[in-house]
């Protein structure tokens, strides 16, 4: 494989984890954006704001059943207005956004751990033998 083939693929396979993260913690980003700027926003708003900000157009079916379930959960309050949905913070979905940004380092040590190369040993490759250990001496005779 060319140097050029193997860029274009670590490429490829960066910007879909991106893609990953972003839509898995969608729910995340609008706490985030709506703890920052105290407004409220509309699905459409998302949207856009992802599409603008990451390049990343996810379906209205993952950002409506994001802010549907954020709602459920008592994190955003949600109320008609005419056609559209509007969303702002709950109380609890304020103090959520601040404890994650307090918590932001640990989070990126917990990232950084996740991505970081254990020696010559994958970190799955050390879980057999561990675990097995401690099953082991937990063994009924």
């Amino acid at each position: 494989m060319s140097l050029r083939a193997d860029t274009s693929l670590v490429s490829d396979v960066v910007r879909g984890v991106e893609r990953r993260i972003l839509k898995h913690f969608m729910d995340l980003l609008v706490l985030i954006s709506l703890n920052g700027y105290g407004s409220q926003i509309s699905g459409y708003d998302v949207i856009k704001y992802l599409q603008l900000k990451y390049h990343f157009l996810p379906s209205p079916g993952t950002v409506y059943s994001c802010l549907y379930d954020m709602e459920r959960k008592g994190l955003l309050r949600g109320k008609q207005n005419g056609r559209k949905r509007i969303y702002a913070l709950t109380q609890y979905g304020a103090e959520s956004a601040k404890a994650i940004l307090n918590g932001k380092d640990r989070i990126l040590n917990f990232m950084s751990m996740i991505l970081q190369k254990n020696g010559s040993k994958a970190p799955l490759q050390l879980l057999p033998s561990t675990l097995f250990s401690s099953m082991e001496s937990h063994a009924e005779p």
